[in-house]
């Protein structure tokens, strides 16, 4: 018994085959079984057979028949379905992994559809081989816990029931025919299925042109598809056509217009769009095509959660169950969403307060959302942390039912979407697994949406949405009440656009429209790969491979697309992707074009920007970008100008707002106007006056509390001072090698205190508080470097000890008045001898080349790239009336840097600065260096005055950390530096 290979010449011919071969088999006392790829053929067979008599044969999917055959002649057991086979891989997975820590497989959403797509495949052959690698022994063992584990909830995979009914006595009463699929659409084991039962498959080769009306144009091309003749090349008459939008701003309106000119000339034209992504398309295009009169409607499956409630229902999920980091995220994304019972204001003042303290835990963040939401929701967060999810969900069915201003195709849509959680989560139930997984799974389902827009109408029009967001500024579903007021109607009663995929265009059949848009044909959209990867080695050592022709499953689904519309077909491409380079037009696409070539040989006989020949160029639109309000506005139409705002010049503040560059500082209650300046303000502005405005005027930081450099560099701060006011007390006043041990038990145990402190400082962006393992051995880490600084430590600076504490400058204790600014800050550390001698200390976590007084050795003065401790040095000299003979900067980290300026005739370099690089850091003259570096940056700071804020930065490196994502001037620095390298 085989499986017999019949090729027709195209879909008409295969159903009459299928009619001739279904007869036969009843001639023959056989049972014959019409097998379709899917339901809408189904139907489609019936309807059209419905008149000749087509009693004794049964029209099925090929899994339906496979259930059936199980019903009569199985164990008892059910075939799993989608949702239950995900459910039971995930959980084998998940028990595999746990038990096996060294495991290569790992508990994750993409192995677990791994899984559950061998065990759908291949789970009979799922033994262990000695050709199998180390992954795939694991796997086939995952495979044989998925089967025990099936069986012990009465379930069998239909792989498995599939080969116990691939047997001559269940089959020999009936004859598969297959009609609409091709081999490769059946697993190994299916095939062997129908070769026992010596079914018959009619392979569609689409070598004669499908039946129906149409232009003659599109049939000489269907006829020449894939089969160009050079020496009749089909002739361009204008019912093929090509919409070249130049990028995806343009690609909206382009389409619109072209869909409006379609019915300007036929109002009553039916319109098909055949896209990659149909429901974001239809996004982009209901409401243009709406304002132009013109209705439309998509139709196909949205992934769970892009629906409002899908979306809601997986964050909130995600808060009681995700990754802690995560935590706060999922629970704005919920509370912001209409299902939360929370006002729109509140959820964002939580969110601040969520996202400002990294130490927030997951109790805390539920309570908030249980005590804000109102009183129809107030109880939701509870039934779900005490497991009693359907209770939510009836909770939130009823929630949604009261909506009554929500458009019904809208409220229809997220009860579709509470169904199918509903449905996913009495599953999970049933199989006893884990609220983690049930989430895992509920995020692959995806919901057959059909939605609509209507042209406007007096009084407004009724619109089903696809958004799935919460407004900005409502609680109510964003588009949810949009409408649109027909500028120039153009139809009255037409058919809307109906907007679907390409597959799903393809099975409408031959001629059933009159046009045809098929966009988003670039390489980008429509790849053109066999099936290969893990899964498909898998399946080739288990004997369970099959072969997948990627271009020829393309192929043939475009062939089947273009034989739909009876006047026009409309190509249409993007000619430039987002980041503006060039995109590759899809296989398909090209090959219509070489249809209509003389010579495939010849590049030149083709335009190299559009890829069309002279002919095909006469019926083709190109859209630019320029125009972008026209582009994205609905009308299309150009914007009329209602106020014209000069242009200020960018990198200067104007005259008038000057006065406003510098704001007033406040410290203890007192206001200190004038010009106020830091000193790490001042060392910014002189690396680049835009970074400094960006970042120390407009302040523009990230709102949730960090965890990197900064943090690391304030916290390392802090466990210093703390250590040395600590071993002051009970020790020396400075760390020697004599002390050295017992300064490392202290730090030890200030950094243990100090990271127990900062855990409980919320809303502290200083704060340094670790959440997972990785984080908690960077902080190990720091302690490390901060107990090896300590050996450095006892070799610094002999003869020299540490004031009692950070010094401060400008406030309390007076103005400090410096390059024509009033100056404050706080000093990390003064060293003081016998002499009223001083060396200032900024601590670093790293010390590079950039921190020395002059670049090279024997350089003429310039101002030195850091400029920080020089200045804290003129403020010990002015506030304190001490001698300074040193700034320098000095790394706790593991390079054990030290760098700045100091007086060589006061400090010998090898032993009291061991490291420095004296003849870069060294200067003769201390207290002149310090006047001549004040008088470099006053002159600088002029521009300040003047508002030059412009971006000139001093080299490549004072651009990093610079808050500005979008600079030219960064840009040409940087391209300058990789070029010189």
């Amino acid at each position: 018994m085989t499986l017999s290979i019949v090729s027709v010449s195209n879909k008409a011919a295969a159903d009459e085959a299928a009619y001739s071969q279904a007869h036969r088999a009843l001639d023959e006392g056989a049972k014959p079984v019409i097998v379709v790829s899917a339901y809408e053929e189904t139907v489609r067979l019936k309807e059209a057979w419905s008149t000749r008599s087509p009693f004794g044969i049964d029209i099925v999917e090929f899994s339906s028949w496979i259930a059936d055959l199980w019903e009569l002649f199985g164990d008892g057991r059910s075939i799993v379905n989608a949702v239950q086979r995900q459910l039971i891989a995930g959980e084998v997975l998940s028990c595999f992994c746990s038990e096996r820590r060294a495991a290569l497989l790992q508990p994750t959403p993409g192995t677990r559809r791994f899984i559950a797509s061998a065990a759908r495949e291949a789970l009979p052959n799922a033994v262990l081989g000695s050709d199998l690698g180390e992954g795939e022994r694991e796997a086939v063992e995952v495979l044989r816990l998925y089967r025990e584990r099936a069986a012990e909830a009465n379930l069998v995979e239909q792989a498995e029931a599939v080969a116990i009914l691939t047997d001559p006595d269940v089959l020999a009463g009936y004859r598969p025919i297959v009609v609409g699929a091709s081999l490769d659409d059946f697993t190994a084991i299916e095939q062997a299925l129908l070769g026992q039962a010596d079914a018959v498959l009619l392979e569609n080769e689409r070598s004669a042109v499908a039946e129906g009306e149409r232009a003659p144009e599109l049939a000489e091309l269907l006829a020449s598809l894939y089969r160009p003749d050079e020496a009749h090349p089909v002739e361009a008459s204008g019912a093929v056509r090509f919409v070249l939008p130049a990028g995806r701003y343009a690609s909206a309106q382009a389409l619109c217009d072209a869909i409006e000119a379609m019915r300007a000339h036929d109002g009553s034209a039916s319109v098909v769009v055949a896209a990659r992504d149909p429901h974001t398309l239809f996004e982009g295009v209901a409401e243009r095509l709406a304002v132009r009169g013109i209705a439309s409607e998509v139709r196909g499956t949205v992934p769970f959660s892009a629906t409002e409630f899908g979306s809601a229902w997986l964050a909130l999920l995600e808060t009681l169950d995700g990754d802690s980091p995560f935590v706060a995220r999922a629970a704005t994304d919920f509370a912001l969403s209409a299902y939360s019972g929370v006002g729109v204001r509140s959820a964002y003042w939580m969110d601040a307060r969520w996202r400002a303290n990294r130490a927030i835990d997951r109790d805390s963040v539920l309570t908030d959302l249980a005590g804000t939401a109102d009183h129809g929701l107030n109880g939701l967060v509870g039934l779900l942390e005490s497991g009693r999810a359907s209770d939510a969900l009836d909770l939130l069915q009823a929630h949604v039912g009261k909506q009554v201003s929500w458009p019904e195709g809208y409220r229809d849509r997220q009860m579709s979407a509470l169904a199918s959680a509903r449905t996913v989560y009495d599953e999970a139930v049933a199989l006893g697994a884990s609220r983690e997984e049930y989430r895992s799974v509920l995020e692959d389902q995806r919901l057959f949406a059909k939605l609509a827009v209507e042209p406007g109408r007096p009084g407004g029009a009724r619109v089903a949405p696809a958004g799935s967001a919460a407004s900005e500024t409502s609680k109510e579903p964003r588009g949810m009440h949009a409408s649109a007021e027909a500028n120039n109607p153009v139809e009255s009663c037409a058919q809307p656009v109906l907007i679907v995929d390409l597959e799903t265009a393809a099975s409408l059949g031959p001629s059933t429209c009159d046009v045809l848009f098929a966009v988003d044909l670039t390489a980008t959209s429509y790849p053109v790969r066999d099936e290969g990867g893990t899964l498909a080695t898998l399946l080739e050592k288990l004997g369970a491979a099959r072969e997948r022709d990627g271009l020829a499953s393309i192929r043939a689904t475009f062939a089947d697309a273009l034989a739909v519309p009876r006047a026009v077909l409309f190509l249409s491409r993007p000619l430039n992707n987002e980041a503006g380079d060039e995109e590759r037009p899809a296989v398909v696409f090209e090959d219509v074009i070489d249809c209509y070539r003389r010579d495939l040989q010849n590049p030149a006989e083709v335009d190299k920007k559009t890829g069309l020949t002279e002919a095909l160029g006469r019926y083709a639109l190109v859209r630019g970008e320029q125009s972008a309000f026209v582009n994205l506005s609905a009308s299309g139409e150009p914007q009329d100008l209602s106020i014209e705002i000069p242009v200020t010049r960018t990198g200067s503040v104007t005259a008038a707002a000057r006065e406003k560059i510098l704001l007033p500082m406040q410290w203890g209650g007192v206001v200190s106007e004038g010009r106020n300046l830091s000193p790490s303000a001042i060392e910014s502005y002189l690396e680049c006056p835009y970074k400094w405005f960006a970042h120390r005027r407009l302040r523009l930081e990230e709102l949730d509390a960090g965890f990197g450099g900064r943090e690391f560099g304030l916290f390392a701060h802090r466990v210093l001072e703390r250590f040395y006011a600590q071993f002051r007390c009970e020790v020396a006043p400075k760390v020697s090698p004599d002390t050295l041990d017992r300064a490392k038990r202290i730090l030890s145990c200030v950094f243990d205190e100090q990271l127990a402190y900062d855990a409980t400082l919320i809303g502290d962006p200083a704060a340094l508080v670790p959440l997972d393992d990785l984080e908690r051995r960077e902080v190990a880490d720091l302690k490390r470097k901060l107990l090896g600084y300590l050996d450095r430590e006892a070799q610094l600076l002999s003869g020299f000890v540490p004031l009692d504490a950070e010094v401060g400058f400008g406030r309390t204790k007076g103005a400090f008045e410096y390059a024509g600014f009033m100056v404050n800050g706080t000093i990390d550390r003064v060293d003081v001898d016998g002499f009223g001698r001083a060396v200032v200390i900024d601590y670093k976590g790293a010390v590079g080349k950039a921190y020395a007084l002059r670049e090279k050795a024997g350089e003429p003065f310039a101002l030195p790239r850091k400029v920080q401790t020089l200045i804290y040095a003129q403020a010990v000299r002015k506030t304190m009336g001490l001698q300074p003979v040193g700034a320098l900067y000095v790394s706790y980290g593991k390079d054990g840097g030290i760098a700045g300026s100091f007086d060589h005739a006061v400090l010998d370099p090898g032993k009291d600065l061991l490291g420095i690089d004296a003849a870069r850091c060294a200067t003769t003259d201390f207290e002149n260096l310090l006047d001549t570096v004040e008088e470099a940056i006053a002159a600088r700071l002029e521009g300040l005055l003047a508002g030059e804020i412009r971006a000139c930065p001093r080299d490549a490196d004072a651009c990093t950390y610079c808050p500005v994502t979008v600079c030219s001037v960064r840009d040409a620095v940087q391209r300058e530096r990789e070029g010189g390298e």
